[in-house]
């Protein structure tokens, strides 16, 4: 990646309260706290980044990167990463390679490629006048969160939407891990009739041995989410035959120039990478769209469709996206707003 000359660099922290809280299996998420790092460079060009760990999907923690820019403010650490001479920390290295991106971008802005992302929702009241909504607002491709409890509704959401829609939307399923191996195994049987992209992560961590077994008794796509936050968990998990997805997030893989190498390995392999979030700010999402844009084929859509979670949205981010995205005035207002401190 080309490293122009910076002439200053500057970081912010940020904490933006999120519309609902983000719910897992492990924790509950009721705001989202990073560091934007700002970029001038010599011919007075300014770029954006963000590094925003999340654990435990991230190995570090956002007080990781504090530390680091303290420690490390006297010293040209930039540089010393631009020149392969130092590693950084995976969501550090995301910034740096952002504002670096984003400086080569507004020196050309053509783009022949275009970006499907795509929208994730859980089964509740009304679900499937929410596929409606969202699929008239442009979103083909759903990311459906499952679980054994849900499972029967799951199905009978399924044949409705395709009975519905047909050919016309594409589903894929998030697991997060939830179900036990014999369970599993029925749940694929019973969705082997929907022409599913993947499910993802559906074996317990306690099963996960099981995969091969259940990957011989099922015509549907295993993708793998969890655990993916280094390059070597992603290099192992690239090697094992029975993955056919494999979902990737820049943020805790080491950032763009790590993604690219780890890309062009999977592809290697026939394998397919689902580039997604962190659940970053529309600064973060910016970054990864605008980079995914020229590397997307149009074949699969990205989860970078995040930016509602925030319980103020600066920059609305459509489902189809055919050029780079600009920073608007209610983005620029925020950055402006905050608390800026040179760190290199």
């Amino acid at each position: 990646m080309f490293f122009p000359t910076i002439k200053k660099i500057e970081a912010a922290e940020f904490k933006r309260q999120l519309l609902c809280p983000f719910i897992t299996s492990g924790f509950s998420l009721y705001s989202r706290e990073g560091i934007i790092i700002r970029a001038t460079f010599c011919d007075e060009t300014v770029t954006y980044g963000e590094a925003s760990p999340l654990a435990p999907f991230s190995l570090e923690k956002i007080g990781d990167v504090k530390s680091f820019l303290i420690e490390e403010k006297k010293n040209n650490w930039i540089s010393a990463y631009a020149f392969g001479e130092r590693k950084l920390l995976s969501s550090l290295a995301m910034a740096v390679d952002s504002i670096t991106y984003d400086y080569a971008l507004s020196k050309n802005t053509n783009c022949i490629s275009s970006l499907e992302l795509n929208a994730v929702f859980s089964l509740g009241a009304g679900s499937l006048k929410k596929l409606r909504e969202l699929y008239t607002l442009g979103y083909t491709t759903f990311k459906l969160k499952i679980s054994p409890a849900n499972s029967v509704q799951t199905l009978s959401f399924l044949r409705a939407a395709y009975k519905e829609f047909k050919d016309s939307i594409k589903f894929r399923l998030d697991a997060n891990a939830s179900f036990p191996f014999v369970e599993a195994k029925k749940f694929l049987a019973a969705t082997a009739i929907f022409p599913l992209e993947y499910i993802e992560d559906i074996l317990l961590p306690s099963n996960i041995n099981q995969y091969e077994e259940l990957a011989e008794n099922t015509k549907t796509p295993l993708a793998l989410d969890m655990g993916l936050n280094t390059k070597a968990a992603i290099e192992n998990a690239i090697e094992i035959p029975w993955t056919s997805f494999l979902i990737l997030k820049p943020t805790a893989c080491g950032g763009l120039l790590a993604t690219q190498s780890l890309l062009e390995k999977i592809q290697k392999k026939n394998k397919v990478a689902i580039l997604t979030s962190l659940l970053e700010t529309e600064v973060g999402l910016r970054s990864l769209i605008n980079y995914s844009l020229p590397l997307n084929k149009g074949n699969y859509a990205y989860g970078f469709s995040t930016a509602s979670i925030f319980a103020e949205n600066f920059l609305p981010i459509p489902p189809n996206i055919k050029k780079p995205l600009s920073f608007n005035e209610n983005l620029s207002a925020w950055l402006r707003s905050l608390p800026w401190e040179a760190v290199c």
